[in-house]
């Protein structure tokens, strides 16, 4: 259990520290880019020494693997925007109820049968996004509030499915040299972005030491996960993994970022904890 308890804190402290790139003068771009270069070289240290890394392109998950670390660079992104904009509540609320994504696309594309309990889970989550994001009559409204998350709902339920189709194309036996490559397409395709883009900032101080922070949490939280999943039943990982998640971070926003959420908006995020449980237990 103390796997679970650790993955949750380091989510969490991922979350955190998003939050604190604008309290501190971090550049967001620079500090993801250098942190997959982090995650890069420490999933080097650990990868499976019997495969040589010019055969990678042997393998069938090679391409998806690159595909899937460009489309993860653009998820962390939207993670960073997210956190700053909308809190960490509702971030983390967001990516994890995208788990209706996968679990839709198993059901149309891989023939997979859902119960009528997950079909409830689902429509659950769905109508919690209306609690979530419901202001007050006399509040303006600020459509980043809204689109950022939604935009993060469905990368982060694209990324869960690639997962899910690369698990079919048998990673698992290759898991850490898989995410190695992941690392490495994330940190090319961020290099890309940074050099073509027209507002450049120096790399600092505390940028770099940010993006360290932040690139050893992101490899750990995968390895925290792997070993979780080694000793915990799926079925009891994903549902108290994703609730103390939410749980948790909404608590670290309203305490240490004063993050304001209206009754309605804690309702919805109740609801929705309801929703990912159901759809993560494998009921």
């Amino acid at each position: 259990m103390i796997w679970l308890l650790l993955n949750i804190l380091i989510s969490v402290a991922i979350l955190t520290t998003f939050r604190l790139f604008d309290r501190f003068g971090v550049h967001r771009d620079n500090a993801i880019v250098s942190s997959y270069l982090a995650s890069l070289s420490l999933s080097y240290l650990f990868r499976e020494k019997s495969i040589v890394i010019s055969d990678l392109p042997q393998y069938p998950w090679f391409y998806l693997g690159l595909f899937i670390g460009v489309s993860f660079y653009f998820g962390f992104q939207l993670f960073a925007r997210s956190t700053a904009k909308a809190g960490m509540a509702i971030t983390s609320v967001s990516s994890n109820t995208s788990v209706v994504i996968p679990v839709t696309i198993a059901l149309i594309f891989y023939n997979e049968d859902i119960s009528f309990v997950k079909l409830i889970g689902i429509l659950i989550v769905v109508a919690s996004f209306f609690l979530i994001f419901k202001k007050e009559k006399s509040e303006n409204l600020d459509w980043r509030l809204i689109f950022l998350p939604i935009i993060l709902f469905f990368v982060s339920g694209i990324n869960a499915s690639l997962m899910g189709f690369a698990e079919k194309k048998g990673v698992n036996a290759y898991l850490i040299n898989f995410m190695m490559l992941i690392f490495a397409a994330a940190f090319l395709t961020g290099i890309a972005k940074v050099v073509l883009s027209k507002n450049k900032k120096r790399f600092t101080i505390k940028t770099i030491a940010a993006s360290l922070v932040l690139g050893s949490l992101n490899f750990l939280s995968t390895m925290i996960i792997i070993k979780a999943l080694d000793t915990i039943p799926d079925s009891v990982f994903f549902p108290v993994y994703n609730s103390g998640y939410i749980v948790l971070a909404a608590l670290v926003g309203f305490i240490f970022f004063r993050e304001k959420l209206l009754k309605i908006n804690l309702i919805g995020i109740g609801l929705a904890l309801v929703g990912i449980i159901i759809l993560s237990s494998g009921i």
